[in-house]
């Protein structure tokens, strides 16, 4: 057995008194330190969620009192019998009178905007159905939602692609719904694409760009980005690199022009695949070229998102209209609420249901 000297025994007695506790006392600060960090995180909370629900007391008073008074200056029961000017002339007032009133909108359940006229006529017009009450798009939501998910059974659970595009060509072609039937392309150009069918997904995408221009998704996303989308993959996999690259500034170019009818996370969805297409396809270009397209994507790059317009306002209302009407709501005098973020900032819409001529304000 091999004996330890002394100083052995006083360096292990050092060890065992002083050197481990105090390791262990180190150890234990450091929980008790970030317990108490988080219990100090935790009041911090508390503290705020309380100022938070204090702030939301105060907002819904407040806007108790505002939604009586808005109440009071249009008088619904008046306002929707009224003619369009003195519609028109009641809304003018109230912006101009009323400090937290920026804008005011008037919908029509058939798609048109009353107020303002500076809007284009049928600007969410293509979510009616042609030759049929708005009544009735509950039903052909229903035929949409069931069909297409029978395609989507045919696309990828059955591996029989040929099934789906034909139910999407069949709600094409007989769905009254302009909406719906746009999206039925959009659904058409994506199964070819996926198949590699670089002229059909090609040709089905210009056909909904032409006849559906201004159509959205479900999600009210516009169909027509991604179809230019489509078109520039097409485009590239067809090797007609001469329209590929214009293809794909015409989209960013589009994609800044109506930057205000969409939100923050369809924009940049879109300018990420653009970025990304842009370095792709650059290099299958002489230099003259290369620096012709810098040159106009540089130009594009410096212009911003704009903050979202009165089209986008417009459309959420009239979204909500249609809901409203489908699930047959009770119209009351009383304003409700939604609000977004556009460009980093919030935004509040109050609108109001009216009964007789199913108007949104």
């Amino acid at each position: 057995m091999v004996k330890l000297s002394w100083q052995w025994k006083f360096a292990l007695l050092l060890i065992g008194l002083i050197v481990i506790p105090g390791i262990m006392l180190a150890y234990f600060s450091v929980q008790a330190i970030e317990s108490e960090r988080v219990a100090y995180e935790q009041r911090i909370r508390e503290s705020y969620l309380r100022l938070a629900r204090f702030a939301e007391d105060e907002f819904y008073d407040q806007f108790e009192v505002l939604s009586d008074r808005w109440i009071q200056q249009l008088r619904p029961t008046i306002f929707v019998d009224a003619d369009p000017a003195e519609q028109q002339q009641l809304l003018i007032e109230m912006i101009a009178e009323d400090p937290l009133v920026d804008a005011a909108f008037l919908v029509q359940s058939d798609g048109d905007v009353v107020f303002p006229k500076s809007l284009h006529p049928g600007a969410v017009r293509l979510n009616a159905p042609e030759a049929e009450s708005l009544s009735d798009l509950d039903e052909w939501l229903q035929k949409f939602r069931r069909l297409s998910e029978l395609a989507e059974e045919f696309e990828f659970n059955r591996s029989m692609p040929d099934s789906a595009l034909a139910i999407f060509h069949k709600i094409e072609q007989d769905f009254p719904v302009p909406r719906l039937r746009a999206i039925a392309l959009s659904e058409i150009s994506r199964i070819h694409l996926y198949r590699a069918e670089w002229k059909s997904a090609y040709e089905t995408s210009q056909r909904l760009i032409r006849r559906y221009p201004q159509a959205r998704d479900l999600n009210n996303l516009h169909l027509r980005f991604y179809a230019k989308f489509v078109c520039v993959n097409t485009l590239e996999n067809m090797q007609l690199m001469d329209e590929a690259m214009p293809a794909l500034l015409d989209l960013y170019q589009d994609l800044l022009d109506n930057s205000d009818e969409v939100n923050r996370v369809q924009y940049e969805f879109f300018l990420e695949r653009i970025q990304q297409n842009f370095k792709k396809l650059i290099g299958a270009y002489t230099p003259d070229e290369q620096a012709h397209f810098r040159s106009i994507y540089q130009n594009l790059q410096q212009r911003k998102k704009k903050s979202i317009g009165e089209t986008y306002i417009v459309e959420k209302l009239y979204q909500r209209l249609n809901k409203a009407i489908l699930k047959r709501n009770n119209y009351r005098p009383k304003f409700k609420y939604f609000s977004d973020f556009a460009v980093e900032q919030p935004y509040l819409v109050a609108y109001l249901l009216m009964s007789e001529n199913e108007n949104f304000i």
